[in-house]
């Protein structure tokens, strides 16, 4: 599988829960497989302050079973 790379798509704001927002970097990974010639993207929402992703929208299996995350408190 060749993974492509990643871009970045721009700043942003992420809106969270009880109306916070997080000031974030958003990183697209653009992945593909050359035998089957089927691609994608991951999306990644990177807090500017911390370096942690806050939101992650992937997709497991080429393109397939889409994954969303959002971190709502860092471990520490």
């Amino acid at each position: 599988m060749d993974r492509g790379g990643r871009t970045a798509r721009g700043h942003g704001q992420l809106p969270l829960r009880a109306g916070r927002r997080v000031a974030c970097r958003v990183w697209i990974e653009q992945a593909h497989i050359e035998a089957s010639g089927r691609a994608w993207e991951n999306t990644f929402w990177i807090n500017n302050s911390s370096g942690d992703v806050v939101q992650a929208h992937q997709m497991l299996a080429a393109d397939d079973f889409p994954v969303a995350t959002t971190l709502l408190k860092p471990a520490k």
